[in-house]
């Protein structure tokens, strides 16, 4: 049975990439067959000259879809051919048979196996991408992700964002690579669900092996110059520009350096202190601005937390559900009002993000000057008695231990998730406060809300 989580979020995905379809494919003269249920197998001895969309756990292709194939769902397998475009969202995206024309792939994994071919483009983003040995693409590859390895034969251009990419193959065209400078690898990163097929080890920057070889230029920005066998070949010019802020390239593992440091420490410093410099200067801002709303907030957050907590995820879940709402209209508008897609697929993608820029930016920014501001209250009360009448020590004080909570691996990510949707939560009460509060009453005065906060018991 598909878990509630899962048909949720593929419901979302499928709306969206539904009007991608409609807005880049235009009119298509062929009938749209839609297959759905647990799992959707076309099988080896079968041709379908339609266009295709599936949704389904598993999704597998052996025999030959004609037209276009929009597949949504956990696996996505193409072991037979697609003799038009392909547009797969899952977490696993296989092809280990053809694609005639482009593909579109927004997967946690995607892998084309030996003899794999695309005909023309590639565009994807995903968190881990392989191409292997004998495979093809027949046009450019377009990459967003965490870490690519690039074994097969591309025949035109590399267009990549990332933060780990190994080149071993062919290029036929130019490489340009944007490397935002992390320094680890796949293994450290927490993962919320595991994909089908095991990941590539991939060291953060750039690695060009010495199979691999560019026929154009090589254009790359990263923490570090790329570790480049000279037996590489490069046909064109090299240029590399150091990434903003970017630390020096980590010494290998189980080295030290000279002054006895631990590798990368003054990275994870620098990425510390840059946390603790952004929650203090926005709290400060916000505190000058709203101290008495910030203080009831910060009291909300710290003294319900169950509440707060609850709040938090109810309001995850209506932002979500909005989201998934105006996806199915715009979907449903698209095939009702044909000929207007442009307008229906603009007007859906603002609404899109009226809903989700307020939602993201309150989730990014709030919660961790309420919880600073909170626990420093909490905290000042403890240490210094007495000292709790003004908000800046104790939200000083609150920062510093927020940003140590956020050091500690795995507790520090843990804890931000938890955070977040406290702080949702507490901004939630409030509106609900406010919607339930006639117009003409005023909020509590800023010296009420201070009072609430935490004090030393």
């Amino acid at each position: 049975m598909t878990r509630p989580a899962h048909a949720l979020r593929h419901t979302t995905v499928a709306a969206v990439a539904i009007a991608i379809v409609a807005l880049t494919a235009g009119e298509s003269a062929r009938a749209v067959i839609y297959l759905g249920g647990e799992e959707v197998v076309i099988a080896a001895d079968e041709i379908i000259d339609d266009d295709v969309i599936a949704t389904a756990g598993s999704i597998r292709v052996d025999g030959i879809v004609e037209g276009d194939l929009l597949a949504l769902g956990k696996e996505i397998t193409i072991n037979g051919r697609v003799e038009s475009d392909l547009l797969a969202i899952a977490e696993t995206a296989i092809i280990r048979g053809a694609v005639g024309d482009d593909a579109r792939i927004g997967a946690l994994a995607v892998l084309l196996a030996q003899g794999a071919e695309i005909g023309d483009d590639l565009f994807t983003a995903t968190f881990s991408l392989e191409t292997s040995d004998q495979s093809r693409i027949g046009g450019t590859l377009l990459f967003a992700g965490y870490q690519a390895l690039l074994v097969g034969h591309l025949q035109e251009h590399l267009a990549a964002w990332s933060n780990a990419i190994e080149l071993a193959g062919f290029i036929g065209g130019e490489v340009r690579a944007r490397l935002h400078g992390g320094q680890r690898s796949h293994s450290s990163v927490i993962l919320l669900t595991q994909p089908s097929i095991d990941l590539p080890e991939l060291a953060p920057g750039l690695r060009i092996t010495g199979e691999a070889e560019i026929g154009g230029d090589l254009d790359y920005s990263a923490a570090f110059e790329a570790d480049m066998d000279p037996r590489a070949r490069i046909h064109g010019a090299v240029s590399f520009a150091r990434a903003w802020g970017a630390a020096p390239r980590p010494p290998p593992t189980g080295d030290v350096e000279g002054d006895g440091a631990v590798p990368g420490a003054g990275s994870s410093l620098a990425s510390h202190a840059q946390r603790f410099g952004r929650v203090l200067i926005l709290g400060t801002l916000l505190l000058l601005a709203a101290p008495g709303w910030t203080a009831r907030l910060a009291s909300t957050l710290w003294h319900q937390p169950m509440g707060s907590l609850g709040w938090g995820l109810g309001a995850v879940v209506v932002a979500v559900g909005a989201s998934i709402a105006v996806g199915l209209v715009s979907v449903i508008l698209l095939f009702g009002l044909r000929g207007s897609a442009a307008s229906i697929i603009g007007f859906g993608l603002l609404l899109e993000i009226a809903i989700f820029a307020p939602f993201v930016l309150a989730a990014a920014v709030l919660p961790p000057i309420l919880a600073s501001l909170g626990a420093g209250r909490w905290l000042v009360g403890k240490l210094r008695p007495g000292s709790t009448g003004r908000l800046a020590l104790p939200f000083v004080t609150g920062v510093v231990a927020y940003v140590a909570l956020r050091a500690i691996p795995v507790v520090g990510v843990l804890a931000w998730m938890a955070i977040c949707l406290l702080g949702l939560g507490a901004l939630a009460q409030w509106l609900r406060d406010v919607m339930a509060t006639p117009l003409q009453e005023d909020p509590p005065p800023a010296q009420e809300a201070e009072a609430a906060l935490p004090r030393a018991a």
